[in-house]
């Protein structure tokens, strides 16, 4: 972890992710005072404890990757994470719903919508056995 002026307990205690988001406001703070070249407000740089967001102009939705991983989970990196930057230059909450969890398979990664698949097929299988089962309930007792 890179070591700061003023190095604190604080500082020690944050991710890698989470030191260069805080490092990058700093940055972008004293740059610009939190607005952009013209003077215009910016939504600044922040840290919703799992992505780092850029200073944003107002109006603004930001697209950015889901996290690789969370809380040792792996998701897929090919959806994306959203933040609106409003009018008056304040973030909304960020969107992580497509940020899909990855599952280990045998032979590799498995995405989660898999489990959709595994689930119709349960059900199916539980169907055709109720069938079969009530099928053959009716011919023992028609046998009797």
């Amino acid at each position: 972890m890179a070591k700061m002026k003023g190095d604190s307990p604080l500082l020690r205690n944050l991710s890698p992710n989470h030191l260069a988001c805080f490092e990058a406001r700093i940055r972008e703070s004293q740059r610009v005072g939190g607005a952009d070249g013209n003077g215009k407000v910016l939504c600044p740089v922040v840290w919703d404890g799992v992505t780092c967001w850029p200073a944003t102009p107002p109006n603004t939705t930001v697209f950015l990757p889901c996290m690789a991983t969370l809380n040792g989970v792996s998701y897929d990196t090919t959806k994306n994470v959203s933040r609106v930057c409003d009018l008056d230059g304040e973030w909304k909450l960020s969107v992580y719903t497509a940020c899909m969890p990855l599952l280990p398979d045998r032979g590799g990664v498995q995405r989660a919508g898999d489990v959709d698949n595994l689930a119709t097929l349960h059900q199916l299988g539980f169907g055709l056995s109720a069938a079969a089962l009530t099928i053959g309930l009716y011919i023992f007792i028609r046998l009797k």
